[in-house]
């Protein structure tokens, strides 16, 4: 199950569309899930991958993120609903874009997890901010 967001997305200050994304998406579901405090927590984790890869704000817009909800220990013995989100960096900050309802079994290694995707020049800056002072060696 997934919520209709236009595509100009939910800003991530906008706690109150956010909190009605997440709960037409979560349904009945209250463990394992996405709450939009935890989103605005991951915003802020993601931009911080940004700072971290060297990325100038004026080049952070066009990114994305995606993060995933919670899944129980490996003592669980079957799967649970959780929430995956996808948001994208604007000029003035990140907004959701997508919000959809998910299964996740136990142990599963993307529970809790953000994953940011650059854009081409976006990595090509953060390789040359962390590995500009190398140089390659011509072969012999």
């Amino acid at each position: 199950m997934s919520y209709e967001i236009s595509k100009f997305g939910i800003k991530i200050s906008e706690t109150e569309k956010l909190e009605e994304a997440l709960d037409a998406v979560n349904g009945r579901a209250s463990r394992f899930i996405l709450t939009a405090s935890e989103a605005v927590g991951f915003a802020k984790d993601a931009e911080q991958q940004l700072v971290k890869a060297g990325i100038a704000s004026t080049f952070r817009p066009g990114a994305t993120a995606t993060f995933y909800g919670f899944a129980p220990d490996k003592g669980y013995s079957y799967g649970v609903a959780t929430t995956k989100m996808t948001m994208k960096r604007y000029k003035e900050g990140w907004r959701v874009m997508s919000v959809e309802r998910t299964s996740m079994y136990p142990g599963d290694s993307k529970r809790g997890e953000i994953y940011v995707t650059l854009s081409e020049e976006q990595y090509r800056k953060a390789v040359k901010h962390h590995l500009g002072h190398f140089s390659v060696a011509e072969a012999a």
